[in-house]
């Protein structure tokens, strides 16, 4: 057994829309107070499951510009996503308590999770760690633990299923 401490690393901008979408018809004060008690909810709950001695998140800041926008010359970068009225109204009001209330970092030239990816190398060494996070991206970062808010389960992921996960989205051009 381990004398690692365990370390979650939050993805944060997932849970704006897990924790906005029951309150999406009250754009209301009311609607933010929901909102943010879901959020304090959702992260509680998580660093019960993960047995977290320590924790990380990190949130996208609006109007950031990362690399990805440079790089997308055929087309914009998340260019046919929409966000609807609620997700507007909700996102400041989260992002803002994602830092008052959890210290999570904002970011202006790097993704949540990508963000999340770093950390985890950072500190793989040092801490057993889990992440928290509903993007399927940071499967390819190999042998870890998974833990999404959207089913509330802890998924192990091998090495090997990151490291296909990888190649399957070079081949897919993703």
């Amino acid at each position: 057994m381990s004398n690692k401490k365990n370390l979650t690393i939050f993805d944060l901008d997932g849970l704006i829309f897990i924790a906005g979408w029951q309150y999406r018809f009250q754009l209301s004060n009311i609607g933010k107070i929901g909102v943010k008690k879901k959020i304090d909810e959702l992260i509680t709950n998580i660093l019960f499951r993960s047995k977290a001695d320590f924790f990380v998140g990190f949130y996208g800041v609006e109007g950031s510009e990362v690399f990805r926008h440079e790089w997308a010359t055929i087309k914009p970068y998340k260019g046919s996503r929409k966000s609807e009225e609620w997700q507007r109204f909700f996102k400041p009001v989260v992002k803002d308590h994602f830092k008052e209330k959890w210290g999570a970092y904002g970011l202006s030239t790097l993704e949540a999770d990508d963000a999340v990816v770093i950390a985890y190398h950072n500190y793989k060494n040092d801490y057993n760690i889990t992440i928290s996070t509903d993007d399927k991206d940071t499967k390819q970062v190999g042998e870890f633990k998974k833990y999404n808010p959207r089913n509330n389960k802890i998924e192990e992921i091998s090495h090997i299923e990151g490291r296909k996960f990888f190649w399957q989205q070079m081949v897919m051009g993703k």
